[in-house]
C-alpha cells in the first residue's frame, strides 16, 4: 500500500470516528427529532401508502356549509343541545357500536329543558360516549382537582398498569353532575400538540391521580369488543377480548403516533345538515323506507361514529403532517383506524440510525479515498445516498417502516463534503505540486500513473533495480561555444535538450539531469517498466533521428558554421535510484558502477565514429527489437570486466534493415577473425566492409589498430581492447 493511500485512509479513519462520535450525540441536539419529524412528514406527503381506513368508523361533520344552512334553523353556534338530542335518536336506529362526540357539553344552556333532554337521550342510548378535557399542564408537588366520587367510579377504565404513566393534569373541565349522572360513558378529547405544534399522536389513556380514563379513540375501539381487558406495559397498550388482542405501540404518556391516511382517503364523512334533513323527514313520516334518505340511519349498524366539526368557526382544526388545518374528529378517527386494522408505522430504535450512518459515510470515505476515478469519486457516494433514501421512501409506502433519514443524510452530506473538500483542497494541491515537479524530469503519461498510483518518487528511499541508464553528450561543443555568443549558444543548448527532453518523455522515460551540454536519463523507476531497456534504445535511436532535422534548423537559424552531432551511450544492469542529496536538496537519481558503464559507453562512442553504443546486457534484452551490430569487447579504465559494446543500427522490421543487415554481417564476421588472432583474415573482412560501406567508423578503427598489431603481435591475445581514458 503506497504512502498517499495510508494517509488517506488514516484521514478517512478520522472522519468516520468524528461523524460516528456526531451520530452518537445526534439524540442530544435540540432541533433532531424536528429534522427527523421534517422528514417523515414529507413522506406522509409524497411517499404515503393508498391503504384505506376501516370502514367501521365514520364521522359526523359540522363543516361550513353545515354551519350556514343549520343556523338559519336553530341560530348562531353555539347551537342548542336538542340539535344533539336529534342526531342521536337518529343514529341509534341504526344501532352503532358507539357514539362518540367531539364536543364539549360543559356549559349550561340558558335553557335548561335542552340539557335534560340531552342527558335524557345519553341515558336511553348507551352506545353514546360524551367529551372531558383535562387540563394538560404539568404540575410539580401539590395535588390534582379530584374528580367527583361518582364519576370516577362510573367512567375509569379498569387498566393492569405493568408500565403505569406518570401524572400530568391536575384539572378537568365535565358537565354539571345532572347530565353526567345520566351518561354512560365519558371519554378524554384533550390532545397534545408537538414542539413544533404539529398533531402526530393522541393520547390513549389519561392517568388522572390513581385513576385511568380513556380517550375518544381509545373509547371507540373498546366500543367495538366484549367484555375488553386494557393491560399497559411498557410500551405497550394491550387491548383484548375473547377473540381479538390489539397491542397499540405507545409512548411514556400513553398516546400512540398515528400512521395518517392519504388525505383522498381519509375516515368518510357524512355533513351534519345532511343528517339533520334526513332526520326530519323521517320524523316528519315523508318517507316511509330509511334507504331512501339521503342519509340511510340503517347503514351506522355496528359503527363507530364520531361528532365533531371541521368548521373554522368552531376552532377544532389542526396542524397535521398532511394539511394545516386538518379536522379534530378526523384525528381520533385516524387512530381508531389505526388500532383496528393495525396499521402503525414502525420506527426503528436510534441504534439503527447510527448503524445506518455509520454503514454510509464509512462507504463514502472508502470510495472517496480507494477509488481513483473523479467520475465514480462523484457519482457513487451520491448514488449510495440516494439508494438509501430510496429505499425509505419504498418500506415506507409499501411496509409502513420509517427509516432514519435527517441523520444519515446529514453526516452523509458531512462525510462527502469533508472527504472532495481533502481531495480537492490537500491531495489536489499536492498532486499539483508532484505534478509540477515530475513534469520536469519524466513524461506526463508516467506522471498521470504515479499521481494515479499514489507513488512520490520524492519520499522513496533507495531501491537496488535493474535500470536502463541513457548518456548524451554534444561531439565538440567547446568549438560550437566559440562560434556563438552567449546568448545564442544558450538559446542553442535550450532547444536541443528540450528536443531531447521531449523524446525521452514519449519514450516513457525519466530525465536524471542535464550535465552542461549532456544528459542523463534512465528506464524502469520511478514507474516498473518491463520493456525499459527496449523503450531506452528506441529512444536513442528516435534521438539520432531528430537530430537531422535539428542541425540543419539550428545552422540555418544561426547562420554557423558546424554540424551538431551528438555520442550515446545505453547500459542495463543493476543500480540504486531514490532521493540522494543533502538535508536542503535531495534529486530522484541513480548511482552504481552500472550508472558509471553507461557514461563510459557515450565516451568511447566518439573513439569508435558512431553516434550510438549499447553495453552487452542492454543488447541482449533488446535483440529481437533492434538491430544491432557487435562494436568490440572492451575493458573501459577503472574495470577488470571487460564489456562487449554493440552499435544499435535500427529497429528491427525497418526499411533500412536489409541494408544494416549486410554491413552487420560483413563486419561482425571480420570481427570474428578479429578475436581469434588471425588479423590479417579480419583485415582483408574490414578493407571489404569499407569497400561497401567507405565511412563506416569502426572499420576504419580496425584497420588502423590491425595494422600495428600486424606490426606488433602481441604475446597473449585475448580480443580484449583495454582503453586507456575515460
Amino acid at each position: 500500500m503506497t504512502h498517499a493511500r495510508k494517509r488517506k485512509l488514516r484521514r478517512g479513519l478520522t472522519g468516520v470516528l468524528a461523524l460516528l462520535a456526531c451520530a452518537c450525540l445526534w439524540p442530544h441536539v435540540p432541533s433532531a427529532w424536528q429534522l427527523e419529524q421534517a422528514t417523515v412528514d414529507f413522506r406522509y406527503q409524497r411517499f404515503n401508502s393508498n391503504q384505506t381506513p376501516s370502514d367501521q368508523v365514520v364521522v359526523i361533520d359540522i363543516d361550513d356549509h353545515s354551519l350556514r344552512q343549520l343556523s338559519q334553523t336553530y341560530g348562531r353556534w353555539p347551537w342548542p343541545r336538542r340539535v344533539y338530542k336529534e342526531v342521536i335518536e337518529f343514529l341509534a336506529i341504526g344501532e352503532p357500536r358507539a357514539i362518540l362526540f367531539d364536543l364539549l357539553f360543559t356549559e349550561r344552556m340558558k335553557e335548561g329543558k335542552d340539557d335534560a333532554e340531552l342527558a335524557q337521550v345519553s341515558r336511553n342510548v348507551p352506545s353514546v360516549s360524551h367529551a372531558m378535557v383535562f387540563m394538560a399542564d404539568a404540575f410539580e408537588g401539590g395535588e390534582a382537582n379530584p374528580f367527583p366520587t361518582d364519576f370516577t367510579q362510573k367512567f375509569a377504565v379498569p387498566v393492569e398498569a405493568q408500565a403505569p404513566l406518570a401524572a400530568r393534569h391536575r384539572d378537568y373541565q365535565i358537565p354539571g353532575s345532572d347530565f353526567y349522572s345520566q351518561a354512560h360513558h365519558y371519554h378524554g378529547v384533550t390532545v397534545d400538540l408537538d414542539r413544533d405544534g404539529k398533531l402526530r399522536r393522541v393520547p390513549l389513556l389519561t392517568r388522572y391521580g390513581d385513576d385511568y380514563f380513556p380517550s375518544l379513540a381509545l373509547a371507540g375501539v373498546l366500543s367495538t369488543l366484549n367484555r375488553p381487558r386494557v393491560t399497559l406495559k411498557r410500551g405497550v397498550l394491550q387491548i383484548e377480548s375473547e377473540k381479538t388482542t390489539f397491542k397499540v405501540p405507545v409512548d411514556d404518556r400513553g398516546a400512540v403516533a398515528l400512521h395518517f391516511y392519504p388525505v383522498t382517503q381519509s375516515p368518510p364523512s357524512i355533513p351534519l345538515d345532511a343528517l339533520i334533513g334526513s332526520a326530519a323527514k323521517l320524523q316528519r313520516g315523508e318517507v316511509s323506507d330509511p334507504a331512501l334518505l339521503k342519509v340511510n340511519p340503517l347503514e351506522f349498524k355496528d359503527k363507530v361514529v364520531l361528532i365533531g366539526g371541521s368548521a373554522s368557526g368552531l376552532q377544532d382544526l389542526k396542524a397535521t403532517p398532511l394539511h394545516q388545518s386538518y379536522p379534530g374528529a378526523l384525528v381520533h378517527a385516524t387512530a381508531i383506524s389505526n388500532i383496528l386494522q393495525g396499521n402503525h408505522l414502525t420506527t426503528l430504535p436510534a441504534g439503527f440510525g447510527v448503524a445506518v450512518a455509520l454503514l454510509l459515510f464509512s462507504a463514502i470515505y472508502s470510495w472517496l479515498f480507494l477509488i481513483d476515478k473523479l467520475w465514480l469519486q462523484a457519482t457513487v457516494p451520491f448514488g449510495l445516498v440516494l439508494a438509501y433514501n430510496a429505499l425509505a421512501f419504498v418500506l415506507f409506502r409499501r411496509a409502513h417502516v420509517s427509516l432514519p433519514l435527517a441523520m444519515p443524510n446529514l453526516l452523509a452530506l458531512a462525510a462527502l463534503l469533508d472527504g472532495l473538500a481533502y481531495l480537492i483542497f490537500v491531495e489536489g494541491g499536492e498532486k499539483r505540486k508532484l505534478k509540477a515537479t515530475l513534469s520536469k524530469y519524466v513524461s506526463p503519461l508516467i506522471t498521470e500513473k504515479l499521481i494515479q498510483s499514489g507513488v512520490d518518487p520524492r519520499a522513496e528511499i533507495g531501491q537496488h533495480k535493474e535500470l536502463t541508464i541513457l548518456f548524451s553528450d554534444i561531439r565538440g561543443f567547446t568549438a560550437i561555444s566559440e562560434a556563438l555568443p552567449p546568448q545564442q549558444i544558450v538559446e542553442c543548448l535550450n532547444t536541443y535538450l528540450s528536443k531531447m527532453n521531449q523524446i525521452i518523455f514519449e519514450h516513457l522515460g525519466t530525465v536524471d539531469k542535464f550535465i552542461g551540454d549532456g544528459l542523463m536519463a534512465f528506464w524502469g523507476a520511478p514507474l516498473e517498466d518491463d520493456l525499459h531497456a527496449v523503450h531506452s534504445v528506441r529512444c536513442a535511436l528516435g534521438m539520432l533521428q531528430a537530430m537531422e532535422s535539428l542541425k540543419s534548423e539550428l545552422k540555418t537559424r544561426y547562420r554557423a558554421p558546424f554540424e551538431l552531432e551528438i555520442g550515446i551511450g545505453v547500459h542495463t544492469g543493476k543500480s540504486i535510484v531514490g532521493n540522494i542529496g543533502s538535508e536542503q536538496h535531495l534529486s530522484y537519481t541513480v548511482i552504481g558502477d552500472n550508472v558509471n558503464l553507461a557514461s563510459r559507453i557515450e565516451g568511447i562512442t566518439k573513439f569508435y565514429h558512431v553516434p550510438l553504443l549499447i553495453g552487452g546486457a542492454t543488447y541482449e534484452a533488446v535483440k529481437h527489437h533492434v538491430l544491432c551490430r557487435l562494436v568490440d569487447n572492451v575493458q573501459v579504465k577503472g574495470k577488470q570486466q571487460s564489456v562487449k559494446i554493440y552499435q544499435a543500427l535500427c529497429a528491427a522490421g525497418d526499411a533500412s534493415a536489409d541494408r544494416h543487415n549486410d554491413l552487420k554481417q560483413a563486419f561482425e564476421k571480420s570481427w570474428n577473425a578479429y578475436e581469434l588472432g588471425d588479423f590479417s583474415r579480419a583485415r582483408q573482412g574490414f578493407e571489404k566492409v569499407l569497400d561497401a560501406h567507405p565511412h563506416d567508423g569502426p572499420s576504419q578503427v580496425y584497420l588502423e589498430r590491425l595494422n600495428d598489431l600486424i606490426l606488433n603481435p602481441p604475446e597473449q591475445w585475448r580480443g580484449i581492447h583495454v582503453l586507456q581514458s575515460k
